[in-house]
């Protein structure tokens, strides 16, 4: 696969400094080598902001654009995008990010995009025009349709069944079967929601010219002025109804809930295959297109973890703690999702992926009704006091993934007394980010069959310093935190670029004994409130 020209593996060289050894191709920012071209764009869609970020060839960032993105709440538990207003983002971004490294379109010798996974929109293949906003990973409207059909006999009876062949042949993928709950996060219940109550979308599926895309596919088609319908296989692996088993859109999920009819659906490529390059419009000259991939693969791949058993924790709106498992998707019977996390060529590398929401939320959430006037005040105003005074907070404001695997759970303080001050309760908030976290890592430890290497973090809540020592702590790991926390926008320039992404160590966070042993004994109260607010809002709770 051509990047569309240049050569950036020329441009680096072996910084062992920088590196562990776990690579298998080590390469790094050199010591001599010249400033300046060829140049690649980064581009990183996220749920608030979008940013594209122009780097020289030794990957030494030369210009960067951010924009915010517009989220829309049109009824409640609806949470949307206008499809125009993103694309117009994205391409003020990447014209921005170019201007500001003082360069033109045509000195762009690729383009990597990361974007958020699981949200999506549909829309016309004659005119282009959307049926409908995108609807956002954490968009809830299809929470009626998820508990009828995880009720309902249709999806109980092949888990039953699936639970009695595992006894007789001990297959591990029939025991996740005999586990495995539909949920909001993926898309299949949400875009089956679209298709029962959007009247132009559902007529024009029985015509044959409708057409669907998480948000990767719906940019490349506008980005492509149409003539590209493909998704990437990372992206493609997270919609609840891809197989990243047989590597393919999976006829028994799409029959069984009658949704995505093939006429719908993109095609499926590799992270890196020749995507060709956006319309000369756009941008003022066709910009080659080098890499698509999602976010948490992007960023597995940004922070070095080439290995398996590698481990990346990326604290943003949610958190999310991926794990390489190298050539194999991983089964789980505790509700990590196994996934593509990028493929070159023909390797492809799968993660197995545990998240819990509401981490950057929870600490907004925690400006919003004045607990601090900053996030950037937190980790101070949580530092002033020894611990949370037994305050214990349950951040389950769109419910609890996995291992509760409860999305009934309220969120809320517990232990608050007369003597309970904002520092407490601001310690709390940190806290229950670092407790998510230590039930994912135990999920993960308790069912790979491998050992866990490396604890690598990133994203916005990465830059608070208490919170990477609390899960330092808590985890009783040493944790590495970059010195650019965006690996997101790392890995999907280095993808497009053809080179392995270097991690330049901005700090290392090595636990605490004595914190580790309060906090995790904290965490079993931590537990029993996590009991109390669980299934809160189920039907049969008054």
């Amino acid at each position: 696969m051509s990047s569309g020209g240049g050569d950036f593996s020329a441009a680096v060289e072996e910084t062992p400094e920088a590196w562990d050894g776990n690579a298998k191709s080590r390469q790094a920012y050199p010591s001599q080598a010249p400033p300046g071209g060829p140049f690649v764009a980064a581009l990183d869609v996220g749920t608030t902001s979008v940013r594209c970020v122009v780097l020289d060839r030794r990957m030494e960032r030369r210009g960067l654009c951010r924009r915010p993105v517009r989220l829309l709440y049109p009824q409640p538990e609806h949470v949307e995008i206008d499809p125009d207003q993103l694309f117009e983002a994205v391409c003020e971004v990447i014209r921005g990010a170019i201007s500001d490294a003082g360069l033109t379109a045509d000195q762009i010798a690729t383009l990597g995009i990361s974007t958020q996974r699981a949200s999506f929109t549909t829309w016309s293949r004659e005119t282009g025009k959307h049926y409908h906003n995108i609807v956002c990973w954490n968009d809830r409207r299809a929470s009626d349709l998820v508990r009828s059909w995880n009720a309902s006999l249709m999806f109980r009876l092949p888990a039953h069944a699936a639970w009695l062949l595992h006894k007789v042949t001990g297959n591990p993928r029939l025991q996740a079967v005999s586990v495995l709950r539909l949920m909001n996060q993926q898309v299949t219940m949400r875009l089956l929601w679209c298709m029962q109550n959007v009247a132009s979308l559902k007529a024009d599926i029985a015509r044959e010219k409708a057409l669907f895309g998480t948000v990767e596919t719906y940019l490349l088609y506008r980005l492509t002025g149409g003539r590209l319908h493909v998704s990437d296989r990372t992206n493609a692996s997270v919609t609840g109804f891809y197989d990243p088993y047989l590597m393919c859109w999976s006829g028994y999920a799409r029959f069984m809930f009658g949704v995505a009819p093939p006429s719908m659906l993109p095609r499926v490529v590799s992270t890196t295959h020749d995507f060709g390059a956006t319309r000369a419009d756009l941008l003022g000259a066709a910009v080659p297109l080098g890499c698509v991939i999602g976010d948490q693969g992007a960023s597995l791949f940004g922070a070095s973890c080439a290995r398996r058993g590698d481990v990346a924790v990326t604290l943003g709106t949610g958190s999310f703690m991926d794990v390489n498992t190298g050539a194999s998707p991983h089964t789980s019977v505790r509700g990590l999702y196994p996934a593509v996390a990028w493929q070159r060529g023909d390797e492809v590398v799968f993660m197995a992926e545990g998240s819990a929401g509401d981490t950057a939320v929870s600490v907004l959430w925690g400006r919003q009704v004045g607990l601090y006037d900053a996030v950037e005040e937190t980790a101070a105003l949580a530092a002033s006091v020894p611990d949370a005074g037994g305050v214990l907070f349950v951040p389950a404001f769109s419910g609890l993934a996995a291992p509760v695997n409860d999305f009934k759970a309220a969120a809320g303080f517990i232990g608050v007394t007369a003597a309970t001050t904002r520092a407490h309760l601001t310690r709390a908030i940190l806290q229950a980010i670092a407790f998510r976290l230590r039930q994912l890592y135990d999920s993960m430890r308790a069912e790979a069959a491998f050992p866990l290497h490396h604890v690598r973090v990133s994203g916005g809540v990465a830059n608070n310093d208490l919170v990477c020592q609390l899960a330092a702590d808590v985890l009783d790991v040493r944790l590495e935190r970059p010195a650019d926390v965006e690996t997101s926008v790392r890995g999907a320039a280095a993808l497009a670029a053809e080179v392995d992404a270097l991690r330049r160590v901005g700090r290392v966070f090595t636990p605490d004994k004595a914190s580790g042993d309060r906090l995790r004994a904290e965490m079993v109260e931590w537990g029993r409130a996590v009991q109390r607010f669980g299934q809160w809002y189920a039907d049969d709770v008054k």
